[in-house]
């Protein structure tokens, strides 16, 4: 009789997002960035042991462009069932229109709710994302 091999581990999946620098530059945060980077240390030690592996993925300042994000989010719906997700944004949010979005780097105008509907990630297309990845646990912070 055969023993049934053990089941592969989950790999945990984690984009970090942190902005301090936008186009924008009356919007300029002093902390985005130390956060996200503090969370990936985190990120990293703890999937030890808990993981088969762990990818992070960082984009600070003028990388975390809106497409950028949406090419991170795309590329996490090859997640597997088993896999872990996390997404980490930190930056500004505003709420515009109903709806709440986070603004990437290159949000060049004072916040008004047309600019940040026009130019923001918004809440739908994050939660579009995370519907479509294969990953069955997700988490947003």
């Amino acid at each position: 009789m055969r023993t049934p091999s053990p089941a592969p581990r989950p790999t945990l999946h984690v984009l970090v997002v942190g902005i301090n620098r936008y186009a924008e530059p009356q919007l300029t945060l002093n902390y985005a960035v130390a956060d996200a980077k503090g969370f990936v240390d985190w990120a990293k030690r703890q999937g030890k042991g808990d993981f088969g592996a762990v990818d992070v993925i960082t984009l600070l300042d003028q990388q975390a462009t809106r497409s950028a994000i949406l090419s991170q989010f795309d590329k996490l719906r090859a997640s597997k069932p088993e896999d872990v997700v996390v997404i980490y944004l930190a930056g500004h949010g505003e709420n515009a229109k109903d709806n709440w979005y986070f603004l990437p780097t290159e949000f060049g105008h004072t916040l008004t709710l047309d600019a940040v509907a026009a130019e923001g990630l918004s809440s739908q297309a994050i939660e579009h994302a995370v519907v479509n990845m294969g990953a069955q646990r997700v988490f947003l912070l």
